[in-house]
């Protein structure tokens, strides 16, 4: 077991990696980026606020972008993603998400 694999099983949260291959659980670090500015950045809409952070992925897994993960009952969508090589194996993926909004039905 490699140590990036250790590290998730022990620390790492349990998520769902829902992409056009199926869905599949999934064991990943979630955090959010650190906006520039001080506070939460976020839009006040009519219907309330909407939170505009983005959250960096680091996982064994692939992702895409229009990938969806879910970790926590929130859905977040890939929107760049990059593999992280050491020597001639991938280590780790990094992603850039964002929070899915909630469309009307």
């Amino acid at each position: 077991m490699s140590a990036m694999q250790e590290l998730l099983r022990r620390y790492g949260q349990s998520a769902t990696l829902k992409n056009p291959a199926g869905e599949k659980t999934i064991r990943v670090f979630l955090q959010p980026e650190k906006a520039r500015e001080e506070g939460v950045p976020g839009t006040i809409t009519p219907i309330g606020w909407v939170d505009d952070r983005l959250w960096s992925y680091i996982g064994l897994e692939a992702v895409e972008p229009g990938d969806v993960i879910v970790q926590g009952g929130v859905s977040y969508r890939v929107r760049s993603s990059r593999a992280y090589w050491l020597g001639d194996a991938v280590h780790h993926w990094w992603a850039l998400l964002e929070r899915e909004r909630e469309s009307a039905r």
